[in-house]
């Protein structure tokens, strides 16, 4: 959970990282804090020029989601993708996506725990 206390930049110097969760408190201040949106962005680019990916979860607004596109995070994760479900119920959900094309949006306004993104197109 990079953000946290104990995930820094220090750590990005003495370890070979494959991959790097940007923490959800991180992103939920992108619909709130310019220079988070910023912090945000270096990190995904540096995480690139490292060949590190990046991983942002807790991602539950339209706002976040288009922060994280503008700076081409690689992967979100959050209740604005899908809540946890069953097995049966998460293949359902999959194949759904492979017969849609467009990018995903955020239905909105829902309460915080119903909101999905959906693809459009």
């Amino acid at each position: 959970d990079f953000g946290t206390g104990y995930a820094g930049l220090a750590q990005l110097s003495k370890f070979d990282i494959d991959f790097i969760k940007l923490d959800r408190s991180m992103v939920s201040q992108l619909d709130k804090s310019r220079r988070n949106r910023k912090i945000i962005a270096a990190i995904v680019k540096l995480c690139g020029e490292l060949r590190s990916s990046v991983i942002a979860e807790g991602v539950e607004t339209t706002t976040q989601l288009n922060v994280l596109r503008d700076c081409e995070c690689p992967v979100i994760q959050g209740y604005g993708l899908a809540h946890p479900m069953p097995y049966d119920r998460l293949m359902e959900w999959l194949d759904s996506f492979e017969r849609r094309t467009g990018p995903f949006t955020i239905q909105e306004p829902k309460p915080a725990h119903e909101t999905r993104l959906k693809q459009t197109g």
